[in-house]
């Protein structure tokens, strides 16, 4: 099972258990009423308010169960940026062989994985000139420049950490 459906699985459980604990209250209430000898009306009566409370509770589980959907959806908005960064210096990284270009490469890796994961509207500049910048930087392993890649990596560092301080003084 995909890890989304799983998610949506845990955010519908609630509309599951919900009719089952109606049920099992339902039966709990009209035993009651039988060892009291309650009229047949009253029969009625629970039934009616148990469904309708549980009808209340499920509406209430689905619209919270949406609700949380829809902040996992935005999560996911704000963290693609870091999760593609780290991924793609982590192929480059993979592609060099072992050396001290190989070595910055890592650092800005390292750099990039514990930044700050949630972008949001003034980070969008800083992360368009590094996503740029990695092209560049794509291009420099492949022609194995060494001075290139530092460059490129020393100015990507800069950017990154321009948009941690962006990210810190937005919260």
């Amino acid at each position: 099972m995909e890890q989304r459906e799983k998610k949506k699985l845990v955010y519908r459980l609630p509309m599951l258990i919900i009719p089952a604990l109606a049920l099992v209250f339902m039966g709990g209430v009209f035993w009651r009423l039988l060892s009291i000898r309650a009229k047949g009306w009253m029969y009625v009566v629970a039934a009616v308010i148990i469904i309708l409370v549980a009808l209340v509770a499920m509406i209430y589980a689905y619209l919270s169960s949406r609700a949380w959907e829809k902040d996992d959806a935005v999560l996911e908005k704000k963290m693609a940026f870091t999760k593609w960064l780290t991924l793609e210096l982590q192929n480059l990284e993979g592609r060099m062989s072992a050396g001290a270009a190989k070595d910055t490469v890592h650092a800005l890796y390292e750099d990039a994985r514990f930044s700050d994961p949630m972008s949001n509207a003034g980070t969008e500049e800083k992360e368009m000139r590094i996503g740029e910048l990695i092209v560049k930087l794509t291009e420099a392993v492949r022609d194995k420049n060494d001075a290139g890649i530092s460059e490129l990596t020393e100015e990507i560092k800069l950017l990154i950490s321009e948009r941690n301080r962006i990210c810190k003084a937005s919260k």
